[in-house]
């Protein structure tokens, strides 16, 4: 005990609760203000509690517990207190035995204590019958009898007094009916939802949860009902899962609420005069009735809410829509990993996150966060390792099952059944898109969308589009500028097995082959000549470039993967890299190889080496391009025009401006804009030499002032980037270097971010300020 401090026991004191009421909405309306109100309160009760010969002993988040040794004086300082409040303050006083512990009470007491104050309202003061008794007999005292009550939680109705004679709603204590399903599991992750839902459901009268199958919307109404149930007359669960017909969705509706006539005349006069809170839970495969039935009932029960789940909204005036996500699987503490941990324990009482956290954390990406997917992960935890689990995701379906008792007795628990549920609802065209579009591997926009869908006009795609995020299997949203659609992986993992099934996954896949090739060719081409947008756009579509990438080499057929992503090497190093080694992955396969695509590939790998910064390796692969297209006779300017940027970095200036002069003289699109790129990378290099001493004198040919002049007012931001780091490099060279600064930050400012020229623009500035003494 004395690690625990002294327990006095058998005490009887009379307590004071307090709460104040719609504390959440206060707080998210005006958090200085109610910071402000709150300090007040908490100093205005605290003194008149201490006035009155009381003590504070706990502070519960928006109230106080207090203990007197008198029930007159705790009635005393109650009602100073709500003279003196300015924030609606609910109240309870209770008087009986608790043991004390380090100036803290515990005990029965204080139980039904907090259950009194919960059943009043903003200003209003309850107090039990054993305190009504040593308090009424002294002196005036005015107050009601409110009769007998069942509070929550407790095992005998307790009659409750009220201190004072003002009017107030009737109690919100048990004499309420709920019959909301009993929950075995916690529900982990969810609290800043639920707190949303509940102030949208006090200020709405209909409030649809939607989101994918297995997302958790049930779990989250019944957290939010039961919150709320104290505040209704009837709180109130429909499961529509067990109704199979439009027809059946009134009579469900009033058998739970005891109405033996299913009508809705008298499910409305059942309703009547009755705060009620009715669950419609998974409304989406009789979206109509449930609707309708809805509608009918919010329009003849002013005294209704309603709050339903379904993957879709139910399109009635005046609902409100709160979309329910997957859960945050962003760090080995994030609410998705504590899910997992959570439901492992129950499997295996001694499973501990140690090492596996990282493993873990990658099973719930996943899993998209999915409540229901993540359950029946971690209840393998019994026969597989986190490891052996995360190598299995890519047969989730059969992995993800709960088990054969489960699989057989709920025909939502594994996971295909309840994607094959969404799936089954949907309309033919709507299943044929779904599976179509499923051959994107990342995000994709309307474009994309319409060349996969080949049959559908662009009005089409976009109604199909519009279904399947209604219908909550598909995410959308603007992503850099672009509107941009997504399956979560599970989703498209599923529809990737239905169009197997439709025998269509190679012809749909040529089609997006198609699509991406001319993405690509047409942004690069957008990047050098008219804005930055392009690259914006390619960083969207890495994850649909890769796979299309690697189905054309695990076909053999290299030409058709180098059409992907030949056009980022002409010129490299404009836009971010995010192809690094691919060109290395097509070089080392079996594939035959024809003359143009080995020298496109050697043409990236010659970029590879400049951006992984492998200089030992660059000039050597520069060599085999030029020799490798002079044995093939496939000379081209832009190859050559490439080859001469990369002999200028490692210091080969004999063999740059061989390679320059060559390219003038080569086939090729005739391209200013490239052939003035390349100009100004000469340019740099001649200001300021890649090794030291080494001087380049250039033929007079080349107009450097006026390339410069022409750059730093281009149109296009890559060739304004890389002509003002020219710039720079001549201020440099003169000693200017505020100016070699100012050109520096220009060049920030016009370069795609994370490109090669971005960061050179960083070096520049970072030099130009050393050379001007800012060290910082």
């Amino acid at each position: 005990m004395d690690q625990l401090g002294e327990t006095r026991s058998g005490g009887t004191h009379t307590f004071l609760f307090t709460d104040i009421e719609s504390s959440t909405p206060r707080w998210q309306a005006d958090q200085a203000g109610m910071a402000s109100a709150l300090a007040a309160h908490d100093a205005t009760l605290t003194a008149l509690v201490e006035a009155n010969d009381g003590r504070v002993f706990k502070h519960t988040g928006d109230g106080m517990c207090a203990v007197f040794e008198s029930a007159r004086t705790a009635m005393s300082a109650a009602v100073a207190a709500q003279d003196a409040l300015e924030l609606p303050v609910r109240m309870g006083l209770h008087t009986g035995e608790a043991d004390e512990r380090d100036g803290d009470f515990f005990g029965p007491t204080l139980n039904r204590c907090a259950r009194i104050m919960d059943a009043g309202h903003g200003g209003q003061i309850l107090c039990s019958a054993a305190t009504w008794e040593l308090i009424s007999g002294v002196g005036d005292i005015e107050g009601l009898d409110l009769g007998e009550h069942r509070l929550r939680g407790l095992d005998r109705d307790e009659r409750i007094h009220q201190i004072g004679s003002a009017e107030f709603p009737t109690l919100r204590s048990s004499t309420r009916t709920t019959s909301l399903p009993v929950v075995l599991t916690s529900l982990v992750g969810r609290d800043g939802l639920i707190e949303d839902v509940i102030d949208r459901t006090r200020t709405s009268r209909l409030v649809t949860l939607v989101g994918v199958g297995g997302v958790g919307k049930t779990r989250v109404a019944l957290a939010v009902a039961e919150r709320l149930a104290d505040e209704h007359d009837v709180t109130t669960f429909v499961n529509l899962t067990e109704v199979s017909d439009n027809d059946d969705v009134l009579p469900a509706v009033a058998r739970t609420l005891g109405v033996k006539t299913p009508t809705l005349d008298a499910i409305g006069v059942a309703l009547s005069s009755r705060s009620v809170l009715l669950v419609l839970d998974n409304c989406e495969h009789v979206l109509d009735a449930a609707a309708e039935t809805a509608e009918a009932l919010l329009g003849g029960a002013p005294t209704l809410r309603v709050l339903a789940t379904s993957r879709e909204g139910l399109a009635i005036d005046g609902e409100q829509i709160v979309a329910v996500p997957g859960l945050d699987a962003s760090g080995a503490d994030s609410t998705a990993v504590g899910l997992f941990v959570d439901r492992a324990m129950l499997v295996d009482p001694s499973f501990d996150l140690g090492d596996e956290g990282g493993t873990i954390e990658q099973i719930c990406e996943r899993l998209d966060g999915l409540p229901l997917a993540i359950e029946l992960a971690a209840a393998r935890v019994g026969v597989l390792t986190p490891p052996d689990l995360l190598d299995r995701l890519d047969e989730r379906f059969k992995v993800l099952t709960g088990g054969r008792r489960r699989r057989s007795r709920d025909r939502q628990r594994t996971l295909r059944e309840t994607v094959d549920w969404s799936h089954d609802l949907l309309e033919p065209d709507e299943q044929e898109a779904f599976a179509k579009l499923s051959v994107f591997a990342g995000s994709f926009g309307l474009d994309g969308a319409v060349v996969v869908l080949d049959g559908f006009d662009e009005v089409d795609v976009v109604d199909l589009l519009g279904a399947l995020v209604d219908k909550s299997l598909l995410n959308t949203g603007n992503v850099d500028g672009f509107r941009r659609y997504r399956y979560l992986e599970t989703i498209r993992s599923y529809a990737e097995d239905r169009l197997d099934d439709r025998g269509e996954t190679a012809v749909v896949t040529e089609l997006l082959h198609r699509h991406l090739v001319g993405l690509v060719a047409d942004s690069i081409d957008e990047v050098l000549h008219r804005s930055e947008a392009g690259a914006r756009r390619l960083r969207l579509e890495i994850p649909n470039l890769r796979r299309s990438f690697e189905e054309a080499l695990c076909r053999q057929d290299v030409a058709a993967a180098v059409a992907l992503v030949a056009p980022y090497a002409a010129p490299p190093g404009v836009t971010d890299w995010p192809i690094m080694g691919w060109a290395d992955e097509a070089l080392a396969g079996d594939a035959a190889i024809d003359g143009e695509t080995e020298l496109a590939l050697l043409a990236l790998q010659m970029a590879d080496r400049w951006l992984s910064a492998r200089f030992d390796e660059l000039a050597g692969v520069a060599d085999g391009l030029i020799a490798r297209a002079e044995e093939l006779d496939l000379r081209s300017r832009e190859l050559f025009g490439a080859a001469s940027g990369m002999y200028i970095l490692v210091g080969d200036t004999e063999s740059s401006l061989r390679c320059l002069d060559a390219a003038r003289n080569l086939p090729g699109p005739a391209d200013d804009d490239h052939e003035l790129f390349g100009r100004l990378i000469l340019y740099r290099n001649v200001f300021v030499p890649p090794r030291p001493h080494q001087r380049i004198v250039l033929d007079p040919i080349y107009d450097v002032e006026g390339d410069l002049a022409t750059s730093v007012d281009h149109p296009s931001p890559v060739i304004r980037s890389c002509g003002e780091i020219a710039c720079a490099a001549r201020a440099y060279q003169r000693g200017e270097f505020e100016d070699m600064l100012r050109f520096g930050r220009d060049a920030e400012r016009s370069s795609i971010f994370g490109s090669a020229f971005w960061f050179g623009s960083l070096q520049v500035q970072s030099w130009a300020e050393y050379l001007l003494g800012d060290l910082e």
